[in-house]
């Protein structure tokens, strides 16, 4: 084997990803056997194919800030209680994380959004922008994702600690599709965004709150 890591962390190439389903899960990630959630290579913007890629089996992430455009999870969903992480390694202008509907022109989310210099940021309720909590700069952490659809309720997790809670059930329908976002804005001469996501085909780096799950079609 040539440049293959099975250490533990955003480095480690041993994934679960299998057809047959079997397991429990009980927040740990990388233990139940199923199709697990990527980034989806063909989700970007239109015309904006320079501006996103993925690439190490589409967890790993970067947002160009030469234009504008966006990458949705493989898997959505409109009920249960699902987690997942993204080690942002490098945030810089235009940079949005969260989750959101898969359409761009009616835009339902709860998205992270970066200012120009990347130091500060906000949760932010989309399409209307309105703010949720101000939570500063991210670069460096690990960032968790626990979004329960049942309840139309989302945390936000700074490297294992919460940070807020939010009830979006007066702005969501119910019925359309949730899936994770990764998006860079227009504009600046700032370097580029960068990340790694964790579905939970690997071990989290922090457990998954208490009845959320990997985002994996075993547990939808």
């Amino acid at each position: 084997p040539n440049n293959l890591s099975v250490t533990a962390g955003s480095g480690n190439d041993s994934l679960v990803d299998t057809p047959t389903s079997y397991g429990t899960d009980t927040g740990v990630g990388g233990e139940v056997r199923g199709n697990y959630c990527t980034f989806n290579p063909i989700s970007e913007e239109e015309s904006a194919s320079d501006r996103v890629t993925v690439s190490n089996g589409n967890l790993d992430w970067v947002g160009k800030t030469s234009g504008t455009g966006y990458s949705y999870g493989t898997i959505g969903f409109t009920s249960g209680k699902f987690y997942y992480e993204y080690l942002l390694t490098s945030q810089k202008g235009g940079l949005t994380l969260g989750f959101s509907q898969q359409n761009a022109s009616s835009n339902f989310g709860v998205a992270y959004a970066s200012n120009a210099a990347g130091t500060n940021g906000e949760f932010y309720l989309l399409p209307s922008y309105t703010l949720i909590q101000s939570v500063g700069g991210l670069e460096g952490s690990i960032l968790g994702f626990a979004i329960d659809a049942t309840n139309k309720s989302f945390k936000f997790y700074k490297d294992g600690v919460l940070q807020f809670t939010y009830s979006f059930s007066a702005s969501w329908n119910g019925t359309s599709f949730l899936f994770p976002l990764a998006a860079v804005a227009a504009g600046g001469s700032y370097p580029d965004s960068t990340l790694s996501a964790n579905f939970g085909q690997r071990a989290f780096a922090y457990t998954a709150p208490s009845g959320f799950k990997a985002l994996c079609d075993t547990n939808l």
